[in-house]
């Protein structure tokens, strides 16, 4: 359970997520004549995380998922953002699951919004569904709760400058979470199908940047970053092996560190223990 200490780590990583945006968003637009966004309140990002988490666990397909995505919607409807969802089904360890990604932006004048469209986007994402235990209930306040409290409160602030707003896309994935074991093929369902929308797209029509928030303030978590099998980590000054952005894998209490050995060979000497919160960003092209 996420714990009201916790409220600063929430407000460092939106206003790391903000700087950011701010950047990528203002560098390729003139931002004259556009307000001003909103404070971020830690207080209310916290408050989504604890409606969220009465739920309970939030698995992919179940009326607690419905409930949550009903939450997400209402909550940018009143700040004036349009919802899509993006409904798919995919297979599973345990057969077909019907996954649900929210999607919400912003129109500056009005004008119809063009869901095929990204250029010049910028995207914000998160996932609200729940890891799957068969022996606890897992209600993800940490996991998946607390980055989508974020996204919310971000959703609000933004929403006080409409053409700032126009150049962000808020996204919500399903089906982050293996339904056994992480997978090329368990886990990630939401973005990789999200992700495969864009692939197809012309240069000129994909979004320009994304972040993509999770575990926001869990206590200090191992982060693994691993290269292709095939290719060796590039090298930095002094010799030492540099963490490549391409592959990023995320572990935590629940897999033991032999686990990780076996699953990520190598991956043990390149662990980086984060004490306070910091960026992680996925760059490149998949291999």
């Amino acid at each position: 359970m996420i714990a009201r200490a916790s409220i600063l780590p929430l407000v460092v990583v939106a206003a790391v997520g903000a700087a950011a945006v701010a950047f990528v968003v203002s560098s390729k637009r003139d931002n004259s004549g556009g307000g001003s966004v909103e404070e971020f309140s830690g207080s209310r990002a916290f408050a989504h995380v604890e409606q969220l988490v009465a739920l309970g666990p939030r698995h992919p397909g179940t009326p607690a998922a419905e409930a949550a995505r009903r939450y997400i919607e209402a909550q940018l409807a009143a700040s004036g953002w349009e919802l899509s969802r993006q409904t798919f089904t995919d297979m599973t360890p345990r057969g077909e699951v019907v996954f649900v990604n929210l999607r919400a932006r912003r129109s500056a004048d009005g004008t119809p919004i063009d869901w095929d469209d990204g250029a010049g986007m910028v995207l914000l994402c998160s996932h609200y569904d729940t890891k799957i235990f068969d022996d606890i209930d897992f209600d993800g306040a940490n996991d998946g709760g607390s980055s989508t409290g974020v996204l919310l409160e971000m959703g609000r602030c933004l929403a006080a400058d409409p053409k700032f707003a126009a150049g962000v896309e808020l996204v919500f994935f399903d089906g982050e979470e293996a339904v056994v074991e992480f997978t090329p093929v368990d886990g990630l369902y939401g973005s990789r199908h999200f992700a495969k929308g864009w692939r197809s797209a012309p240069p000129e029509s994909k979004p320009r940047a994304a972040f993509v928030l999770d575990l926001v303030g869990d206590r200090p978590a191992q982060r693994l970053a691993t290269p292709p099998a095939s290719r060796p980590l590039p090298r930095r000054r002094g010799g030492r092996r540099a963490p490549t952005l391409r592959h990023v894998w995320r572990t935590d209490h629940r897999r033991p560190r032999a686990a990780q050995r076996r699953r990520y060979p190598g991956a043990e000497r390149h662990r980086l223990r984060l004490h306070q919160p910091r960026p992680l960003a996925y760059c490149g092209r998949r291999p």
